[in-house]
């Protein structure tokens, strides 16, 4: 049985690692009809990320970074970039992530949270859904090569802590 992985707030040195993590996660995209850049992204963009607002969480197991997922508030606070290493999987570890989120954001006094995936996406709308998260605009994003949905969630009604 594997333990519950440490989530974490992510440091420089985990640049690497967090691009290892996003490669492998998102490797099957296209296979699913899915476009990411994510499958391509590399140690120096992750260092970007880092280097600007906001605010990226790792989950570690037995020192190995096997999840991630970022906090930002350009003008609505949002999720982005949710990833987690194919192995672990269906393991729980994405509601992990995305519960720690939830929590920093209501920490730091905001009242919703936003997150954009793909509308083709073959379980994330149902899973966000389940989690809190309702459609609430579908931006145009043609460099995205597929339909996209925004989703908002309360994080002070009855759903607040959906899990």
């Amino acid at each position: 049985m594997t333990s519950v992985p440490e989530i974490r707030r992510a440091i420089r040195d985990d640049t690497a690692a967090i691009a290892r993590c996003y490669r492998r996660a998102y490797a099957t995209a296209p296979e699913r009809g899915s476009r990411t850049r994510l499958a391509d992204v590399d140690a120096e963009t992750i260092a970007r990320w880092l280097d600007r607002d906001g605010v990226s969480l790792v989950a570690v197991d037995d020192g190995a970074l096997i999840g991630t997922i970022r906090l930002v508030d350009d003008g609505v606070p949002s999720v982005e970039r949710l990833a987690v290493v194919p192995e672990r999987q269906g393991e729980g570890i994405a509601t992990l992530l995305l519960d720690r989120a939830e929590a920093l954001a209501r920490e730091r006094g905001d009242d919703r949270l936003r997150l954009t995936t793909f509308e083709d996406h073959p379980f994330l709308l149902e899973w966000y859904h389940s989690r809190g998260y309702e459609p609430v605009d579908r931006p145009e994003q043609p460099a995205w090569g597929s339909d996209v949905v925004s989703m908002e969630k309360s994080l002070t009604g009855s759903r607040a802590g959906s899990a």
